[in-house]
C-alpha cells in the first residue's frame, strides 16, 4: 500500500489499485469492480479556519532604502518639498496553520484607501510560492509615496488580505506610527526668529507704498538692476538684473549672518534712472522682525534661512 497526503490531494482523482475477489457455495467468483475516488476533505478540514491560518505581525516596518529607516528620514526634514518621499512598508507573514498552502494575491489597503496588489518577490509569483507551518516568516514590500509631515505623529493600519478572492480568506491589521518630523521644520511657521543666513525675495514693480527709508523716483522696469549692500560695511551682495517675478537670493559675503541693515538700489535698464531705493532692517530684532509676503518696495520676501531651519521657497 502507497501512503498518500491527502490534505494535500483535495480534488485529486486517487485510482484503486486493488479489487476484492469473493467465492459463492457454488464456486462462482465474484470480483469487486475498480474504480478512481476523487479526494474531498469536506467541511471537517476544508472550511476549518484553523487549516488555512496566516499570522501578519502587528508592526509594520518602513524603510527608504536598505541604508535608511523613515525614522531616521524624518528626523532630516529640513522644506516641505522634504516632506514627501517613496517608502517601502514591510509586511513580515507566517503560516501558523497546520497546512501548506500556495499564494495567489497579496492585497494591502492602507489607511482605508485603494486596494493595491503587492509582488511576492523577485524570485516567485504568486501562484508558485508555497508557504506551510514552521517555514521562516517572509517579507512583502509595498512601495507607496508619502507626505511625512502630514502624517507624523499618526497610527496609520494597513488591511492585508492574502488570496482574499477565494474561499481561503483572511483578512489582518497591521499598523505603522508616523515619526515626527525634524525639530528645526514647521510648516506652520512664517516669521523669524534669528537673523537670516538667507533670504529670498520676487521682484516686481511695486512703489513704496509710503515705506519709511523708501524713495520712488520713477516707474520700475522689468530687466532693472537689482543692487543690494550692507549699509555698515558696503559689502556688495548683489548687483544683477532680473525681469519681474524672478527671484533673487542673497546670502552672506562672510561668516553664517546677512548684514543687519542692508541698502537697495533699483535702476531701470539700458542706462535708465535710479528707480527705486531703500534700506530695511534685517536683523530679526524687536524693531526688525519679518515675515513671509512681507513687502520691500519692488521686493517681496518668500523664504529665509535662520538658525531654526528654512521658511518659505529657500534652495539647499
Amino acid at each position: 500500500m502507497n501512503n498518500k497526503n491527502i490534505c494535500s490531494s483535495n480534488g485529486v482523482s486517487i485510482s484503486a489499485t486493488a479489487a476484492a475477489t469473493v467465492m459463492n457455495i457454488d464456486g462462482i467468483l465474484s470480483t469487486s469492480k475498480v474504480d478512481d475516488y476523487i479526494f474531498d476533505p469536506g467541511a471537517d478540514t476544508k472550511d476549518d479556519p484553523l487549516q488555512f491560518q496566516w499570522d501578519l505581525q502587528s508592526e509594520v516596518k518602513c524603510f527608504i532604502d536598505d541604508e535608511q529607516t523613515c525614522d531616521d528620514y524624518a528626523k532630516d526634514i529640513r522644506n516641505e518639498i522634504e516632506c514627501f518621499a517613496d517608502v517601502n512598508f514591510s509586511y513580515e507573514i507566517e503560516n501558523s496553520g497546520i497546512m501548506c498552502q500556495s499564494i495567489h494575491t497579496i492585497e494591502a489597503i492602507m489607511d482605508g484607501g485603494i486596494k493595491k496588489t503587492l509582488p511576492l518577490d523577485e524570485m516567485h509569483s504568486c501562484a508558485d510560492k508555497e508557504v506551510c507551518q514552521g517555514d521562516a516568516p517572509f517579507s512583502v514590500e509595498d512601495k507607496r509615496t508619502v507626505n511625512f509631515c502630514a502624517q507624523k505623529g499618526r497610527d496609520v493600519f494597513f488591511e492585508v488580505m492574502i488570496n482574499g478572492s477565494n474561499g481561503n480568506y483572511n483578512e489582518y491589521m497591521g499598523s505603522y506610527l508616523f515619526p515626527m518630523v525634524g525639530a528645526s521644520f514647521r510648516p506652520d511657521r512664517t516669521t523669524c526668529e534669528s537673523t537670516p543666513s538667507v533670504m529670498v525675495f520676487e521682484f516686481d514693480d511695486s512703489t513704496c507704498n509710503g515705506a519709511s527709508n523708501c524713495i520712488d523716483s520713477c516707474k520700475i522696469e522689468s530687466g532693472a538692476k537689482v543692487s543690494i549692500t550692507d549699509v555698515n560695511d558696503d559689502g556688495t551682495y548683489l548687483d544683477k538684473n532680473f525681469n519681474f517675478r524672478d527671484e533673487i537670493s542673497i546670502s552672506p559675503l562672510m561668516g553664517t549672518e546677512l548684514g543687519n541693515r542692508l541698502k537697495v538700489k533699483i535702476t531701470n535698464p539700458n542706462g535708465g534712472k535710479v528707480a527705486q531705493s531703500f534700506i530695511f532692517d534685517s536683523s530679526c530684532s524687536e524693531d526688525g522682525q519679518f515675515s513671509i509676503g512681507d513687502k520691500f518696495g519692488a521686493l517681496e520676501l518668500v523664504g529665509f534661512q535662520d538658525d531654526n531651519g528654512n521658511v518659505g521657497r529657500v534652495c539647499e
